[in-house]
């Protein structure tokens, strides 16, 4: 299992990003930065159909491109998704 926090502030919804990654399981979390209500908090499977590009557009909702391809480096650094190619793409 792997997790850490993105204390990102202003840049993001609430200031703070949560992930955290269990083989093929990933959760991702927004967090408020004073009362660490969670804020949104959202699924994703890895080995889903466009998991990366799910992960990466609910992410950019969330905080600015640069945040959100620092968390997608730590994200890809724990966990594989299916290559397009299975799926005949």
């Amino acid at each position: 299992m792997a997790h850490k926090q993105f204390k990102i502030g202003e840049y993001c919804m609430g200031g703070i990003i949560d992930a955290t990654i269990n083989k093929n399981q990933i959760v991702l979390k927004c967090l408020d930065w004073t009362s660490k209500e969670v804020l949104r908090e959202r699924t994703f499977d890895s080995e889903g159909v466009d998991a990366e590009q799910n992960i990466d557009f609910w992410l950019i909702d969330l905080t600015s491109s640069y945040y959100t391809d620092k968390v997608m480096q730590y994200i890809k650094q724990h966990t594989t998704f299916k290559s397009k190619e299975i799926y005949g793409w």
